[in-house]
Formats: C-alpha cells, sequence, structure tokens
C-alpha cells in the first residue's frame, strides 16, 4: 500500500540511469522524479519521459496503482509489438520498453500533451 507519493518532472543537471530501460538521461533532458513509501519502504525512482509515459498510460489502461515492471512489460509486447515482428526483434520481451518503435509511439504521446 502507498502511504505516500510524490512526482514532478525535472531538468536532470548530472547524468541518471532510468529505472526501467536503463537508458542514460542526460543533463539537459527532462525525466520524472519519484518518491514515495510502499508498504513502508521509502524509494526514489528516475524515469526518462518515454518511459514514463509507458508507465502512465499502463496505469490508466489498468486502473491500477500498484505494478511491477514485467507486467508493463507485457503489456507493451502484447498492445504495441506488431505480430510479424514479436518474435523475430532484436528486443527481447525484457527489453521491449527499449524498441525504438515501442518509444517512438510513447514520444507521440508526449508530445500530443503538450
Amino acid at each position: 500500500m502507498m502511504d505516500f507519493y510524490n512526482q514532478k518532472h525535472a531538468k536532470a543537471r548530472k547524468s541518471h540511469k532510468c529505472e526501467f530501460c536503463g537508458k542514460e538521461i542526460i543533463p539537459g533532458e527532462t525525466y520524472s522524479y519519484e518518491s514515495g513509501k510502499f508498504d513502508g519502504d521509502f524509494f526514489v525512482r528516475k524515469l526518462c519521459e518515454p518511459c514514463f509515459t509507458m508507465l502512465t498510460e499502463f496505469i490508466d489502461y489498468t486502473g491500477e496503482d500498484e505494478f511491477q515492471w514485467d507486467w508493463i512489460q507485457e503489456w507493451l509486447h502484447d498492445e504495441y509489438c506488431k505480430d510479424d515482428c514479436k518474435d523475430k526483434c532484436e528486443y527481447s520481451f525484457s527489453k521491449v520498453q527499449c524498441c525504438p518503435i515501442v518509444r517512438e509511439k510513447f514520444k507521440g504521446l508526449l508530445e500530443e500533451g503538450q
């Protein structure tokens, strides 16, 4: 259960690593900074903009506010991977969030929301 949660968008002053895709968030790039307390444990999470949008869309889609990263990977794979590339893609199921095709779809969602 979430005891508290804070989220803000920040402009990186130094390099960070996205928790979901592992991409480097470079200085000057906007990212999501999240902190909170879940089941008694404090957490801090930094996500690049496309991964934050993936997370937000997943939560909107499921209506759940609790998740595991592999649930999001499964959802991305099922919803956004084309049938002809699902088994041949160089981005395995565990790295579907790094696929340029999937990331481009979420980049578009970011631009629409601005």
